[in-house]
Parts: structure tokens; sequence; C-alpha cells
């Protein structure tokens, strides 16, 4: 069994540890800088790794067993999954299933100046034969025409992903432009959004747990008061 899900199990149990925090390896930076998506090389040259050592790093940790969850691109995961990587390891694989505006940050881009509008490059129907979960991000705006966008792509992206049978883990970010928030007005209005939004979708369609940006104790216990 996965280590993910022995953890999340132990978790809905309340029999967890500290030991069972969920650590996810996030490699999937090609969907949102492109070509600076690996980094760079740390030998002082200034150029940037290329896409075969950007794939090595992640078949290094994957063997490694230190990490529960490689997140990739589809392209990365097919990669890797051709070579057999997942197969036997306990380390579970996921795909970034969509590629919203305000992840991309191409060299010289100003669309995080923007409210983030919906895009998806990966489908669930097509990833599933490389893997069973990926992950959704959502940012919201503060802005009812953008959110509700979002939330309709959302809705959308679940009725495929529940068709096909493929697990989802929700991330909201926390918006990069101002929405004439801060502090802990953005956490508690982060935290309502979330609850507001999955408070009328059934568990068959439910996130498999939620990734966000720690907005301070406050915000926190009132999405665990409320979830």
């Amino acid at each position: 069994m996965k280590t993910l899900d022995t953890k999340l199990a132990k978790i809905r149990a309340g029999k967890y540890t500290p030991k069972d925090f969920i650590i996810a390896d996030a490699k999937d930076g090609d969907m949102g800088f492109g070509r600076t998506g690996p980094g760079p090389r740390r030998d002082g040259s200034g150029k940037l790794k290329s896409k075969a050592e950007y794939l090595a790093a992640m078949a290094e940790m994957t063997k490694s067993g230190l990490v529960d969850i490689m997140l990739m691109s589809a392209s990365s995961c097919e990669t890797l999954s051709a070579k057999g990587f997942f197969t036997k390891s306990k380390v579970t694989p996921a795909v970034r299933l969509n590629d919203a505006t305000d992840i991309w940050s191409q060299r010289g881009a100003t669309y995080k100046e923007t409210e983030s509008y919906p895009f998806r490059t990966a489908r669930p129907e097509k990833v599933k034969k490389i893997s069973d979960l990926g992950l959704y991000s959502v940012t919201f705006s503060n802005d009812v025409e953008a959110d509700l966008y979002s939330l309709e792509e959302y809705t959308k992206f679940r009725e495929e992903a529940t068709a096909a049978k493929t697990r989802h883990f929700l991330e909201v970010f926390n918006p990069a432009m101002d929405i004439g928030l801060v502090g802990a007005d953005l956490g508690t209005y982060i935290t309502d959004c979330i609850v507001r939004s999955l408070a009328g979708v059934m568990s068959n369609e439910h996130p498999l747990f939620l990734k966000m940006q720690y907005n301070g104790a406050a915000a926190m216990e009132r999405l665990r008061e409320r979830a």
C-alpha cells in the first residue's frame, strides 16, 4: 500500500501521529514556469537544468521513499511510469490536472497581475492510465465573475474525474494580486471560500484532501470548525 493511503487512513480514524504528516514533492514546475521549471544548475554556470536532469531528480526522490506524493506534469509522469518507477514504490504519482493562469510564470509574463482564469491541459480520462491521483487548484479573486467562472470549471472537472474514477486533492492559493484584503481578513476570506465551495459537493466528488497556504491559527480553526 502507498504511504499516502496509509497515512490518510490513520488521520481519518483519529489514530495519527506526527510521523503521519503527508509530504509531497512538487516537481510540476514546467506547468507554470515553462523552460525555467527545472531550475538552475548548481555549478555556478547560470545555465538551466535540462528536462532529463529534472526527471532524474524525480526518479531519485521517488527511489528514496522520503515523500508520499510525487507531483508532476502529465508528460513527466508518463515518462517515469513507462520506466516502472512507481510500480513497486510506496510513493504515489500525482499529476497536475489544471494549469490556471495564476500559475503561468513565464519569463516576462504579467498574468499574475490579473484575476485567475481556469484552464486545463491534462484530462482525467487520459491521465488515469498513469495515475489515479491529480491536483486541481483554484484561486479566489473576490471578483464575482472570475470566481463564478472558476467554480463552474471546477464542477465540470469533478464530473470528469468522477467518471474516470480519478481522485484529486484541491489546492487553494492565496491570490498574488491585491484583492483588497490582507492578514486575518484574507485568511478568513479564503477559509469561507473553501467551506462555501465544498458545502454543496457530495462525498463521491469530494477532494481527497486540501492543500492551502497557512493563514494563521484563527483562520485554520474556523476551517476546522466548519468542515
